[in-house]
């Protein structure tokens, strides 16, 4: 075989790979469309733009009430901003979160729903020098106000309680409340130690 045979066979069965490649691509990509898999994703992406915008809206308010908007986190994406959008609105002068909720497409009653249902972890009190106790997070009821928020935002949501295990959960308040015991104990011993220098 000439040098020149060779580079032809090897050009030849070059060609031939990247058109197996291109096709074995082509199924894969085809295969993905047909899959549960890119409608999980897809109401997930319109979820996300959904949310996305509400908390712009939200934090267009927020600005112009010199208010720093606080995001939730542990959860997951999509249900970390459905819940900082839900704790945005909760806080917010009755005028303008009237006129937010209209343009969102919220209730105030699935807001209060979803915060009761999703509870909370401990956190310590500077104002009562206290450590605030844990509500629980029930799992049924929060499924069930997700349900709701699903028609009235018209986004997919109930499915990312997959994300939130028990496992989650518990790390999650203990990990609270552990921070909230260092924060009382710490504050307790500045109070202990500012009143010793001030009866010296």
């Amino acid at each position: 075989m000439t040098k020149k045979q060779l580079q032809d066979k090897i050009n030849k069965l070059k060609a031939q790979r990247k058109v197996e490649l291109e096709t074995v691509k082509q199924n894969r990509t085809l295969a993905y469309y047909e899959s549960d898999k890119y409608l999980e994703d897809s109401a997930k992406e319109d979820a996300l733009q959904v949310l996305t915008t509400a908390l712009d809206n939200v934090e267009v308010v927020y600005a112009e009430l010199d208010r720093k908007l606080i995001a939730k986190f542990g959860y997951s994406v999509i249900l970390d901003k459905v819940l900082t959008l839900a704790s945005s609105l909760k806080f917010m002068p009755l005028a303008e979160k009237s006129a937010l909720m209209k343009t969102i497409g919220i209730s105030e009653i699935s807001v209060e729903e979803l915060l009761d249902a999703v509870g909370s972890t401990s956190y310590y009190s500077k104002d009562s020098h206290t450590i605030v106790a844990e509500s629980p997070f029930i799992r049924n009821d929060v499924e069930k106000v997700l349900e709701k928020i699903e028609v009235e935002l018209d986004i997919e949501l109930a499915s990312e309680l997959k994300h939130v295990t028990d496992t989650k959960l518990t790390a999650m308040y203990k990990r609270s409340a552990n921070v909230a015991e260092e924060m009382y104990v710490n504050t307790e011993s500045m109070i202990v130690q500012d009143g010793i220098k001030y009866e010296e």
